[in-house]
């Protein structure tokens, strides 16, 4: 059981960051491989608020680690993590992205670019890292509790209440307030949009600020799950992370929420589980990293458009005729 939830709340992590990349990927169309540094300055963000907070002399090394426990009194950090990574991800869309949609850039260049600012960006946290010593840190714990004889800690609750209340919130914000409409507006057609007196910069700019915030919020609780991958540097935890995100989002389907919150738990089920079968087999549990890739492929090759493209109102038909139910008819789309 406690495998189990541990491989929901690794894919409620992977939901945040994924539905960051989904959500401004739906109004610009940019396919940013810099996403992942985004989900490394959540876990960085984290560790350096948590130094000012105690001290940054005393907070060196492997010190901090003494102090980066997640309790319920440091919840506040996980607000300023997500103002954090907005920022950054917001100012590499105004400072970057923009200026070269309005010049005409294509979807193709605008990634090339973003492979670019991906190692910027790297160079910069590699930096930040180094000054404090920490490059490669074990994982901080969180405060544990006991629910029905099972443990769970604090990091796993917080990764699936968040994933859960992103994923409605962001639905709701999409359907419900103007500025959300505006933004399925400029997605779906953004010349109209602009004409008809919408905002595009603003808009983006808005979607990039929640997008980049949810991936940071993301990258720090995965820190807290998994911790910097093998010996790797704390930096590098996004760019090992981000054939997942995009396994996610395109399993999902770009722009599809509910489907990159049920693809990433696919996903984190499914890495997790493979990851277990090889080291009982004495094998690197890195290996699983093979499945997002696997995932990426068929998706890419069979179901192009995730699963949101599925009809599965469609389905639940035919199965109740197939059983005989007489119910009330389905309507709607995933």
């Amino acid at each position: 059981m406690e495998f189990l939830i541990y491989s929901l709340a690794w894919g409620m992590a992977l939901a945040l960051m994924a539905s960051g990349l989904s959500f401004y990927y739906a109004v610009s169309k940019v396919a940013n491989f810099a996403h992942g540094e985004y989900v490394s300055i959540g876990a960085l963000a984290y560790l350096f608020l948590v130094g000012l907070e105690y001290g940054l002399d005393k907070c060196r090394g492997f010190n901090i680690v003494n102090y980066a426990m997640l309790t319920p009194d440091k919840l506040w950090i996980v607000v300023a993590v997500f103002i954090v990574g907005g920022l950054v991800a917001a100012a590499s869309f105004v400072a970057v992205f923009w200026p070269l949609t309005r010049r005409g850039a294509l979807p193709l260049q605008l990634m090339v670019v973003s492979i670019g600012l991906m190692f910027v960006i790297r160079f910069i946290l590699y930096v930040i890292a180094s000054t404090f010593d920490w490059l490669t840190l074990p994982s901080p714990q969180a405060t544990a509790f006991s629910i029905a004889g099972v443990r769970v800690n604090l990091a796993e609750i917080l990764a699936m209440v968040l994933a859960l209340a992103a994923t409605l919130g962001i639905a709701l914000f999409t359907t419900k307030t103007l500025l959300g409409v505006s933004m399925r507006a400029v997605a779906d057609n953004p010349d109209l949009a602009e004409v008809s007196g919408i905002s595009s910069f603003r808009v983006q700019l808005v979607a990039w600020f929640i997008g980049g915030g949810l991936a940071a919020v993301g990258g720090m609780l995965m820190f807290m799950l998994t911790g910097p991958p093998g010996e790797r540097p704390i930096v590098e935890i996004g760019w090992m992370n981000l054939l997942s995100i995009f396994a996610a989002a395109t399993l999902g389907g770009l722009g599809s929420y509910y489907g990159t919150l049920a693809a990433s738990i696919i996903l984190g089920l499914a890495y997790n589980q493979v990851a277990a079968w090889l080291l009982y087999a004495g094998l690197d549990p890195q290996l699983a990293l093979a499945v997002p890739f696997t995932v990426t492929l068929f998706v890419l090759l069979f179901m192009p458009q995730g699963l949101a493209g599925i009809n599965w109102y469609g389905i639940l038909a035919r199965i109740q005729k197939k059983i005989g139910y007489r119910g009330g008819g389905v309507s709607g789309s995933f």
